[in-house]
């Protein structure tokens, strides 16, 4: 491989990730096979990382292919172990390190390397196949020859209506998650969590930038999302009273049912206790995920990146 790949996911084969680094949410981290099989390795070099490697390994309750016990610090680098043959998906790789950067920026962490090692001379270094962070004396002895090619991409762009848009879409496939679960009997603010995660992946999808700001604004888009999805879910629940399902796709009937909820002061108090109910669900089933949005760093990334090819 002459190059390092900028990784863009999703995850396909081992050998995708033999020489591949990217940048999530102002960390840059890179991706390495390991030595024992099956096994590769994602690692960031950050400040503050012990006080997040519980908090990341509980992240193996959404992800059993993180390895148990294979969250740890060794040196500059914060390692986290993935086994490749329980990945559930494509995408999985991609999900596991965008949660790993929120629980990060939470802690408030700073990122230490870079893709050419000016930052404190810490660096993505590739030596062979083999891609690392490491600082500079260590590459220098590990290689006969250090070349450095540095190529300027273009700069991010905050993107922020097409952004909200997209996590619109995201809330939206959310609430139908949430009203069929509550058309079935089930607890539907469990159904709180997909939300603000498709909420993310579809403001990051169309270019959206998290940072502190829009964080508070997926926040609140959640929020107002859930009470649309328990308005309907009574408008359905009265469709399904009177014999006929079609009402629900009648707007004057929605604006009554949601007219009459809000202004019935027995109904509405109902609807109250129900949406207090409904948050709590989707804040405990998401709070690490609330707590990093709320805590990202309030400047967006507009810094230009680098592509860095380090050869034998």
């Amino acid at each position: 491989m002459e190059k390092i790949s900028k990784y863009k996911g999703p995850y396909k084969s081992q050998n995708d990730i033999d020489a591949v680094y990217g940048l999530e949410n102002n960390y840059y981290f890179t991706m390495e096979a390991s030595s024992l099989k099956n096994l590769m390795v994602i690692a960031f070099s950050v400040s503050n990382a012990d006080a997040t490697i519980n908090e990341i390994a509980e992240l193996r309750t959404d992800h059993p292919a993180i390895a148990f016990g294979g969250v740890y610090k060794d040196g500059l680098k914060l390692l986290i172990e993935v086994n490749q043959t329980m990945l559930t998906s494509t995408d999985e790789p991609t999900e596991i390190i965008k949660e790993i950067a929120l629980i990060l920026r939470y802690h408030d962490c700073r990122n230490i390397c870079s893709v050419h090692g000016s930052e404190n001379n810490i660096g993505i270094f590739r030596v062979g196949r083999r891609l690392s962070i490491l600082d500079e004396e260590t590459f220098e002895s590990q290689s006969k020859i250090a070349t450095i090619n540095r190529k300027p991409t273009d700069k991010i762009n905050g993107g922020s209506f097409l952004g909200y848009i997209g996590a619109a879409c995201g809330l939206i496939l959310g609430m139908m998650i949430w009203i069929a679960l509550g058309y079935i009997g089930f607890i539907a603010g469990i159904a709180g969590y997909f939300m603000i995660k498709f909420a993310i992946r579809g403001f990051e999808m169309t270019g959206g930038e998290l940072n502190r700001r829009s964080g508070k604004v997926l926040i609140g888009m959640t929020v107002f999302a859930i009470f649309l999805a328990q308005i309907l879910n009574i408008a359905l629940s009265a469709a399904k009273a009177m014999g006929d399902l079609s009402l629900f796709k009648n707007i004057e009937f929605l604006k009554i049912v949601m007219i009459g909820t809000l202004t019935d002061q027995k109904s509405l108090t109902v609807f109250i206790m129900n949406m207090m109910v409904a948050l709590a669900l989707t804040y405990w089933s998401s709070s690490n995920i609330f707590k990093a949005l709320w805590n990202l760093d309030s400047k967006a990334s507009k810094k230009a990146r680098y592509k860095s090819t380090r050869l034998l």
